[in-house]
């Protein structure tokens, strides 16, 4: 059992289920996704602020947890090709072309001469190198203050460029 914010939950949805907590758990423990599991998908609804979409996402991310808990690599492997960065892998730190093995330098957020917007909103989300952002998904931007579909863009369509115009 883990704690739910191991979902990567979006704020309404993580905001929601702790709610929770102050009915059925003391104050000062985690809400687990084992708890969540015990609500049928109505019952997740009846959370305040709850709504179809929120319970919906809630559901498929506990299923995507189990999924991958249970040794099923395909649904990792899939994430892989959902990050910013799929023809890269980066291990302890180091960004490498899974094609051709040259390695990318893991250069810090600052030096990536992003715009403003997305390089405090990468700060808030506590990505501080590029090895952090390459792993994220768009779904997993999304997520972070300030984070809007502009900003999105302009870091999809940098990440392959940079990384492309620097591998080693």
């Amino acid at each position: 059992d883990a704690p739910i914010t191991v979902l990567d939950l979006s704020t309404r949805a993580y905001n929601c289920l702790n709610r929770t907590r102050a009915y059925s758990l003391r104050e000062d423990t985690d809400v687990m996704i084992s708890n969540v599991m015990k609500y049928s998908p109505d019952g997740l609804r009846n959370i305040r602020n709850m709504g179809a979409k929120t319970a919906d996402e809630i559901i498929e991310k506990i299923e995507q947890y189990l999924v991958a808990r249970s040794g099923d690599t395909s649904g990792s492997i899939q994430q892989a090709k959902n990050t910013l960065a799929p023809n890269y892998e980066v291990i302890d730190g180091v960004i490498t072309n899974i094609k051709n093995q040259r390695v990318v330098p893991n250069a810090t957020i600052d030096s990536l001469n992003l715009s403003v917007r997305a390089t405090n909103s990468l700060h808030r989300g506590q990505i501080r190198r590029l090895s952090e952002l390459i792993t994220l998904t768009q779904q997993q931007l999304k997520n972070f203050s300030n984070m809007g579909a502009k900003t999105i863009a302009e870091i999809t369509e940098f990440i392959p460029k940079y990384l492309y115009a620097n591998e080693v």
